[in-house]
């Protein structure tokens, strides 16, 4: 699925795949930052203009994921990463991610 994504600045990029003893493995691009599930630890529960701001940096990338055709299946706070570099949120692991005509 990420292949067939191409880019988008909040979803890693996928660098390399391969099979190897009937597993198959990806190569993506490291993103440095702190899952959401750690945020929530850390801090406690978001307030309600936490989640506003979340979410309207969230959508888009899952318009995104629609719009080509794919559905994530796995959306979690352990699956969405806050970039150090830039605080954007990039959502991650489309390993149970589906393709849909």
């Amino acid at each position: 699925s990420l292949e067939l994504l191409g880019k988008h600045s909040q979803i890693p990029e996928l660098l390399a795949y391969f099979t190897a003893d009937n597993r198959q493995y990806l190569v993506q691009e490291f993103i440095e930052g702190d899952t959401l599930e750690q945020e929530l630890d850390n801090q406690g529960i978001f307030t309600e203009n936490q989640i506003i701001s979340l979410l309207e940096d969230l959508l888009p990338v899952l318009d995104f994921v629609h719009q080509n055709q794919v559905i994530h299946r796995d959306i979690k706070p352990e699956n969405i990463i806050r970039r150090a570099s830039d605080n954007k949120l990039v959502l991650v692991d489309f390993g149970a991610s589906k393709q849909v005509q």
